[in-house]
């Protein structure tokens, strides 16, 4: 996941989290908590169909965002 900041007329990359391949199906922000409502592989899926759901939650703080538990 990235986060983008306005800089100027265009928009650049300002902070990021790297975690394993799974998709988001959802995201909100509430409380400069970001939270994404995804699914992740489990052992016998196939790389395009993840059946794990997964909610992940992130703080924004300029340049950085930290796993939130």
């Amino acid at each position: 996941m990235a986060v983008l900041a306005r800089q100027g007329a265009r928009y650049v990359p300002s902070g990021e989290a790297q975690e394993a391949l799974g998709s988001v199906e959802g995201m909100s922000v509430s409380g400069g908590v970001i939270q994404l409502k995804t699914k992740w592989p489990g052992p016998n899926d196939p790389r395009c169909c993840p059946t794990v759901a997964k909610t992940l939650r992130y703080r924004w703080t300029p340049g950085k965002l930290t796993p939130v538990k």
